[in-house]
């Protein structure tokens, strides 16, 4: 299982990456969104049997529950200008 989400996390990270240097955006507001909807949807996989909470988990857990707060802090305080686009 945990290979398996470590791979979907991936393709979704290049795809998105190569979305961003197309468009020439950051994406900053979609970046945010999505990485609160990734722990929303860990927690209902955790809370549904479908990942057995282990040991293993709790980094994952852990290292979302930081991007997820820094991404509302972002999204809520922050006003997104538009700004030259840099790779």
């Amino acid at each position: 299982m945990g290979i398996f989400i470590i791979i979907l996390v991936f393709i979704f990270e290049v795809a998105f990456t190569i979305y961003c240097i197309k468009t020439k955006d950051n994406q900053n507001k979609v970046r945010s969104w999505v990485r609160i909807a990734t722990f929303i949807i860990f927690m209902v996989f955790i809370s549904t049997s479908f990942i057995n909470w282990g040991f293993q988990w709790h980094l994952l857990g852990i290292s979302l529950l930081i991007l997820t707060i820094i991404s509302g802090v972002r999204l809520f305080t922050k006003a997104f200008g538009i700004k030259p686009y840099g790779k």
